[in-house]
């Protein structure tokens, strides 16, 4: 693994800390900030489902089952989204459903990180209502 998407990820995860407010004590903060921050949460958060082929490795020459892993991400300010790499690992297909939409919309792995568990994903014509802060 590249050393560079090693410190992007880090980043990436004490990014999401600071944006959704995780790393402040409640004492703080202010109930007005608390209630703000609780009403951005669920609009920043994403259901995924992702079809994937895990390899066999005792028998490489077998068929391989199509398996469905199912997580959830959270929207970054700039479109893209943090998520488990564990959910995303040996994907064909991952699909994208932003909360409170009915509808899924695909999406791919822009960087993924098995040592940290987390992954990055880039998504194609999602329509974001507000991204947490």
């Amino acid at each position: 693994m590249a050393g560079g998407t090693l410190k992007t990820l880090t980043y990436l995860s004490f990014l999401l800390v600071v944006q959704t407010g995780l790393g402040s004590s409640a004492s703080g903060a202010t109930e007005d900030a608390q209630q703000l921050l609780a009403s951005r949460i669920p609009q920043s958060i994403v259901s995924i489902h992702a079809s994937r082929l895990d390899p066999n490795y005792l028998r490489p020459w077998s068929t391989h089952y199509l398996r469905h892993a199912y997580g959830s991400g959270v929207i970054l300010q700039d479109g893209n989204i943090l998520t488990n790499a564990h959910v995303v690992t040996n994907v064909k297909h991952i699909e994208v459903r932003p909360h409170g939409q009915s509808t899924w919309q695909t999406a791919e792995v822009l960087y993924i990180s098995h040592l940290l568990d987390l992954a990055l994903l880039t998504l194609s014509l999602i329509h974001i209502s507000e991204p947490t802060r």
